[in-house]
Parts: C-alpha cells; structure tokens; sequence
C-alpha cells in the first residue's frame, strides 16, 4: 500500500520529477516503485484521488479493525492521530 500511496502522490503532486526521484533509490526500491508507478501513470487526476481516497479508506478500515481486536470499540471518539498511536501499539503487544 505504501508504494501505491508514494506513486499515487507524486502522479499528483510531482508527475515530472517521479522518474529523477525514483532514479536515485536503491535497485530493489526502485524496481518495484516503477513496476507501481506504471500502473498508474496512466490514471486521470480524478482516477488518481479516487483510487488514493480507496486507500485511505482501506487503511482506517485496517486501523479500526486492530483497535477492535485489541481495545474494543472505546477508541472511536479518539482522534485519528491517536488511533494511529494506538494501533501500533496494539500492533506491537502480544494479545
């Protein structure tokens, strides 16, 4: 997911600077960003925010789901920033 958000924003952000960027990172890196940034390179803006929001989504999706299976519902109200703190923590500790 990480790679997909990388291309995702600089397609956004940077479209012709990416290729110089990914230039620069070491072969294994490299390799699988372009192999990720081909995949969206052809993507409208609008294709582009969409699929970055899907990830998004997906990554809460995620977030809550650890929070749930470690604290149960009682984070909800918390921040996003906190629940992130959180589930890398619940991340981290044996259940």
């Amino acid at each position: 997911m990480r790679d997909a958000v990388f291309c995702l924003l600089g397609l956004l952000r940077c479209r012709e600077h990416i290729q110089p960027i990914l230039e620069v990172l070491p072969e294994p890196r490299r390799e699988a960003l372009n192999r990720e940034f081909e995949q969206v390179a052809g993507l409208s803006r609008d294709q582009a925010v969409e699929r970055l929001n899907g990830l998004s989504a997906a990554a809460d999706r995620e977030l809550r789901e650890r929070m749930l299976g470690r604290w149960g519902g009682g984070f909800a109200s918390e921040p996003r920033v906190i629940q992130k703190w959180l589930a890398a923590r619940a991340a981290g500790m044996p259940r």
